[in-house]
């Protein structure tokens, strides 16, 4: 319905009008594209750079996380609270390596 009525209020304001030129109506398409092209490629031009500049941050970024992570590294006892943790970890996995095996040859004996 609205759509209806717009379509009736063009018709009222452009009738009277004659058609544009051939020669006008593709200057202005012209116009348009060249414009929406130069618009797009600056757009490229500056997001390119602007991810250029968060590409070098980045790296200089992961180059200080290695020297910091390789110093901590080589700082002896540092967190003797891991090496524990780690031991009784591995410990465990051990235990449970060799209760699965335990299974296992338990369910072979019983069939």
């Amino acid at each position: 319905e609205q759509l209806a009525t717009l379509h009736q209020k063009e018709q009222n304001v452009f009738s009277g009008l004659p058609p544009l030129e051939s020669n006008v109506a593709c200057n202005v398409i012209h116009q348009y594209i060249s414009t929406t092209s130069s618009f797009l490629n600056s757009f490229i031009a500056d997001t390119n750079a602007s991810h250029g500049g968060i590409d070098h941050k980045l790296t200089v970024l992961e180059k200080q996380m290695a020297l910091l992570e390789s110093k901590i590294a080589s700082i002896p006892d540092l967190m003797p609270e891991e090496k524990e943790s780690d031991e009784v970890s591995s410990a465990e996995e051990h235990k449970m390596e060799g209760n699965e095996i335990g299974d296992k040859g338990q369910k072979e004996s019983d069939n």
